[in-house]
């Protein structure tokens, strides 16, 4: 409901708002103008390969591809991680990481590759992803794309831990 709302606020001007049930059973929101659309998104393990299970700490990328179907003054790429309960737990865009695209034409097709260390804890997540101008999909949402992957991360090398953030620590004991 809440990515139906965020849709919902993200636009004033003329765009389109779906939700479709996907094979998962789970809702998707997708939203925005069309001027630019996500084409496919991957998320890839240290090896390069697409995955949809991650250990905890492993080299990850996020790929989103794109096309622009009208000229635009400004292309920014997001992305927002949540938890299995929709929680965002970690986002960013190419606004905030100072790398923000200028005039593109239409008919170009774009590869957008975040790279980060996956330092999650066990669980089920999931990704939204969104090409928009300025530093949020607020101003002006190309799309909005709610659970365009999801993936389960498992610990494998690390003590046991609980919550959504691997933050390893260091202990000492005085006596």
């Amino acid at each position: 409901m809440l990515d139906l709302y965020n849709a919902i606020i993200a636009e004033k001007e003329v765009h389109s708002i779906r939700q479709v049930v996907g094979e998962d059973g789970r809702l998707r929101t997708t939203s925005g103008t069309g001027e630019a659309t996500i084409e496919a998104v991957q998320l890839l393990d240290e090896a390069g390969s697409e995955t949809d299970i991650l250990k905890t700490g492993e080299d990850a990328t996020l790929q989103i591809n794109a096309r622009i179907h009208q000229d635009i003054p400004e292309l920014v790429v997001g992305y927002m991680i949540k938890d299995r309960l929709g929680q965002p737990i970690f986002g960013t865009n190419s606004f905030h990481l100072d790398q923000v695209l200028k005039d593109l034409k239409a008919g170009e097709n774009l590869s957008f590759r975040f790279r980060f260390d996956a330092r999650f804890g066990e669980g089920n997540y999931s990704v939204a992803v969104s090409l928009h101008q300025r530093d949020t999909h607020v101003g002006h949402n190309y799309q909005w794309q709610d659970l365009a992957c999801t993936f389960s991360v498992a610990n494998t090398s690390h003590p046991r831990f609980v919550g959504v953030a691997h933050i390893p620590p260091t202990l000492e004991i005085v006596r």
